[in-house]
């Protein structure tokens, strides 16, 4: 039996957008264009997967939904975004993880000389916990990252790569996200953590409703957990559908990973 979200969609079968992209813009310094009308949309209680090559416009996006470009010289020059109905841009990053849209940037962002239980605190205090939220919180993340409960007391930066993606993935679970926007989780670790780590996200959405939109250049295991997917190619969004119309295409992988966009190649029709 194929393990692939997108074959029962039950926790997202709500098609109310909780996330809606709306042909955004979006440059650098106001010369370096990255998106060109990218659209998507992440309805409640699904996974969304972004998909695209290295430089495809994946993190400039999920840096625009959080409403983080403005820190790197970035803007949304035209379109919109909304969050549960608010346009993202009237609010500044922290509050949107306040209102449950929590970012997990690319890189495993956590603090090197604080303990593990001490990173996953830090998502607790960021949005006002109090002491026993937090206690909640740290027996949740435990319960799904069973890693992390073995070394709360080790130093998150001596901890492994696969270590380090589960504490922040688990710091920002501390935050009670309603949508959570990951960026390549799956970057530089070995397959079988990968697939830990995804089988996890993927039973937090089935059991707790948890909404993800989720930047990836691994399309196979995107695809395996995904609900649906929509691919960008040099800032453009061309593709969407769900994500099993997606695995059985077999131009995904020529076209979009790996090797790259044949220069005079008609675009797909579904883009």
């Amino acid at each position: 039996m194929s393990t692939s979200a997108s074959l029962s969609p039950a926790s997202a079968a709500s098609s109310t957008p909780l996330l809606r992209i709306d042909a955004i813009d979006a440059v650098y310094q106001n010369a370096i264009v990255a998106l060109h009308g990218v659209s998507l949309d992440v309805r409640a209680g699904e996974i969304h997967a972004l998909l695209g090559a290295n430089g495809a416009g994946k993190s400039t996006t999920l840096k625009a939904v959080s409403h983080l470009l403005p820190a790197e010289r970035g803007q949304v020059r035209r379109g919109a975004i909304h969050y549960d109905g608010q346009d993202v841009s009237t609010l500044d990053p922290a509050a949107l993880v306040r209102r449950g849209l929590v970012p997990v940037l690319e890189g495993r962002r956590c603090f090197a000389h604080l303990t593990v239980e001490e990173n996953l605190i830090t998502g607790g205090l960021g949005c006002g916990a109090r002491r026993s939220q937090i206690a909640a919180g740290l027996e949740r993340v435990y319960a799904a990252f069973p890693r992390l409960a073995d070394r709360r007391r080790s130093l998150a930066g001596l901890t492994s790569g696969g270590e380090q993606q589960m504490t922040a993935i688990g710091r920002a679970l501390m935050a009670q996200p309603r949508l959570l926007v990951l960026d390549e989780p799956s970057m530089g670790l070995a397959p079988l953590v990968v697939q830990d780590i995804f089988r996890q996200l993927h039973h937090l959405n089935r059991e707790q409703g948890l909404s993800i939109l989720v930047a990836e250049q691994n399309s196979t295991v995107a695809l395996q957990y995904a609900h649906r997917a929509t691919v960008l190619d040099a800032g453009c969004s061309v593709l969407h559908g769900s994500a099993q119309e997606l695995r059985e295409r077999a131009d995904i992988q020529h076209f979009y990973f790996g090797q790259g966009v044949v220069e005079d190649a008609p675009m797909l029709a579904a883009a």
